[in-house]
């Protein structure tokens, strides 16, 4: 026999997962209904399709992919590129998953960047996000942003 107390906290977390599922199915088709879901499938398949191009061409290379990323993030980790709604960061349902052949790439997230700068050097891909700006500033005057990253 359940106490007074332990049917409360049980309706509780049932009410908390109906609650969860509920939104997750409203987030789903706002996505689907405005078309980001179909976005974010393009971007994710043109970046891991630039990766694998980039790797056929000799010597080194450096492409501007100038989509307009500023509400996503842009995740690569081995050979996959994902791409999800900044807002819901992880946690997006609808986030879009896509292989390339090419070696694996190392990992790098790149958030709510207008521009995304793909590279080649020496046989490496990098991906970096770029900044708009000039003079000193990273990503300006025709440089890269290269995050720090150790050459």
């Amino acid at each position: 026999m359940q106490k007074k107390g332990q049917l409360v906290y049980k309706a509780l977390v049932v009410a908390v997962a109906i609650g969860l599922i509920v939104v997750s199915f409203l987030q789903a088709g706002r996505s689907y209904a405005s078309k980001d879901f179909y976005y974010k499938i393009a971007v994710a398949k043109d970046i891991a399709l630039i990766i694998d191009g980039l790797y056929a061409v000799p010597g080194d290379a450096r492409i501007e992919y100038k989509q307009d990323l500023s509400s996503h993030t842009v995740s690569v980790s081995g050979n996959t590129v994902k791409v999800y709604r900044s807002i819901l960061g992880q946690y997006d349902i609808t986030s879009a998953e896509y292989n390339f052949i090419g070696q694996p790439v190392p990992e790098k997230i790149v958030e709510n960047s207008e521009t995304l700068l793909i590279e080649k050097i020496s046989g490496k891909i990098w991906i970096f996000g770029a900044l708009e700006g000039g003079g000193g500033r990273p990503g300006g005057a025709g440089s890269s942003l290269r995050d720090n990253q150790k050459w």
